[in-house]
């Protein structure tokens, strides 16, 4: 990330199974979706890029598993992660001119 823009850092901590991931990638999908393309520009600068793959999977997940089991109590376990995942991402915004 370039040293002259502004950055902000979050932390998600929380038990198993309390939806950190599944938040993750529902704004993930939401920051990146068509809609806001002209507003906002979104870029995976994770030092491996495992953030695309590992959201849009987890995003597909929740989306199968909604249309699936449509109108009946889910219950998601898809396995835990016993590593701190760290993500990084860039959100630049247009340039205005006035």
């Amino acid at each position: 990330m370039d040293a002259n823009r502004d950055s902000i850092q979050v932390l998600m901590m929380g038990a198993r199974r309390a939806g950190k991931t599944s938040t993750l990638s529902g704004l993930y999908s939401l920051l990146n979706s068509e809609a806001l393309q002209k507003y906002l520009t979104v870029k995976d600068i994770t030092s491996d890029g495992q953030i695309s793959d590992t959201l849009k999977n987890k995003q597909y997940v929740i989306q199968s598993m909604l249309k699936d089991f449509e109108g009946k109590t889910i219950l998601m376990d898809e396995g835990q992660t016993n590593t701190f995942l760290d993500y990084t991402v860039e959100i630049a915004f247009p340039t205005v001119d006035l």
